[in-house]
C-alpha cells in the first residue's frame, strides 16, 4: 500500500508541480538536468532512493489521512517503536531468512535495502532474532552473519522465552508485511537520528 501511495504521490502530485516549476521559476540547469535524468520516469523506474523520497512523503501525509483513533496506521506503529528504543535503548528485531535476507526461489529479488537496514540494527546492538524453519539452521545463521548481520537467538528472543508466541519489537518477513514492517522500521531510525 505505501508504494501504491507513494507511485500517486510522484506521479500526481510531485511530477506536475515540478513540470510547473521548471516553467514558472529560474531553476538552475544543473538541478532541472537531475530532475529530468533521475525524477522524471514512471515510479518503477526510479532508483531506490528517489522511491524512498516519495514514501517518506507518505508517512509524514498518512497520518492526517487516518484517524488518529485508528490502531491501522503505521504512524503509531513508528510511534510505539521510538518509545520503545527510547525506554530500553534498543530494539528487538527479528527477520525471516528465505525471500527476507536470501532469495529461496533465485528470483533476482533486491533484498539490499532489507539486508542494510538489518545490518544497521545489528550495528546499533539491537537484538537481532532469525526466525526461520528449523532447516538448515547452521547454514542461515553462517548465511546472515556473513552478509554482517548478527544473530542473537534463533527462533526465539530474550523476552518470554520459549514460549509458543515469540516477542519481538518488530518483524520483518516477506510474508508478513515485509514493505510495511521495512518502512516502520526505516523511518523510526530516520526519525532518532539513526540512519542516514
Amino acid at each position: 500500500m505505501i508504494d501504491q501511495l507513494a507511485e500517486r504521490i510522484h506521479s500526481k502530485l510531485w511530477m506536475p508541480w515540478a513540470k510547473t516549476l521548471l516553467k514558472s521559476e529560474n531553476i538552475s540547469k544543473g538541478r532541472a538536468d537531475r530532475w529530468y535524468n533521475e525524477c522524471f520516469k514512471p515510479y518503477n523506474e526510479l532508483t531506490e532512493d528517489m522511491k524512498q523520497l516519495d514514501r517518506d512523503m507518505v508517512y509524514k501525509i498518512l497520518p492526517h489521512l487516518i484517524s488518529n483513533s485508528s490502531y491501522l496506521n503505521d504512524r503509531k506503529a513508528v510511534d510505539r517503536l521510538k518509545r520503545e528504543y527510547q525506554e530500553h535503548g534498543k530494539l528487538i528485531v527479528a527477520f525471516d531468512f528465505d525471500n527476507t535476507v536470501f532469495d529461496y526461489h533465485n528470483d533476482k529479488l533486491d533484498l539490499q535495502p532489507v539486508i542494510s537496514l538489518l545490518k544497521k540494527c545489528s550495528d546499533l546492538g539491537f537484538v537481532m532474532c532469525l526466525y526461520t524453519l528449523s532447516d538448515r539452521i547452521i547454514y542461515k545463521s553462517d548465511w546472515v552473519k556473513h552478509l554482517g548481520i548478527r544473530v542473537d537467538y534463533i527462533n526465539d528472543s530474550p523476552v518470554l522465552r520459549h514460549k509458543v508466541k515469540p516477542y519481538f519489537n518488530i518483524l520483518l518477513d516477506d510474508r508478513a508485511g515485509l514493505s510495511a514492517s521495512y518502512n516502520i522500521l526505516l523511518t523510526t531510525l530516520k526519525e532518532l537520528n539513526l540512519y542516514e
